[in-house]
C-alpha cells in the first residue's frame, strides 16, 4: 500500500526549470512536497525523500492524506504506521541510496512481507 502509494505520487510529479538552470519539482495534489536542486535527478530524488518524510508526518499527526490517481493510505484505527509500513520507507531508502531509485528486487522483498 505504501510503495504503490509513493510511486503513483512520484508518477504524478512535475517538474520545470528555473531561471538559473537549476530544477524544481512537485507533486502539485500534496500541499507543501516540494523539492529544488541543481539536477533534475537530484530532485527527482530530494523530492521522493521529502514526499516520504511528509507521509510520515502527515500519519503521525493524524492529518488526511490525499488520494492520488486512486492510490491511498488507509489509515489503522489508530492511526499509527505499521512495522510493514516503517520497514517499507526503510527498504525503499536503501535501495535509493545504493541504486539511486526503487529496484524491483527491493519491490518484491517488500511485497513479500
Amino acid at each position: 500500500m505504501l510503495t504503490r502509494y509513493i510511486e503513483t505520487a512520484m508518477h504524478n510529479a512535475t517538474y520545470s526549470i528555473q531561471e538559473d538552470g537549476s530544477y524544481l519539482g512537485e507533486i502539485l495534489p500534496l500541499p507543501d512536497v516540494w523539492s529544488h536542486a541543481d539536477t533534475l535527478e537530484a530532485c527527482r530524488l530530494s523530492l521522493q525523500e521529502i514526499l516520504e518524510e511528509w507521509i510520515i508526518l502527515a500519519l503521525n499527526s493524524h492529518q488526511s492524506i490525499p488520494d492520488i490517481d486512486g492510490a491511498n493510505l488507509a489509515i489503522d484505527s489508530d492511526n499509527t504506521l505499521t512495522e510493514a509500513d516503517l520497514a517499507d520507507i526503510r527498504a525503499a531508502r536503501e535501495d535509493i541510496k545504493h541504486n539511486g531509485t526503487v529496484s524491483w528486487d527491493a519491490k518484491a522483498e517488500i511485497g513479500r512481507r
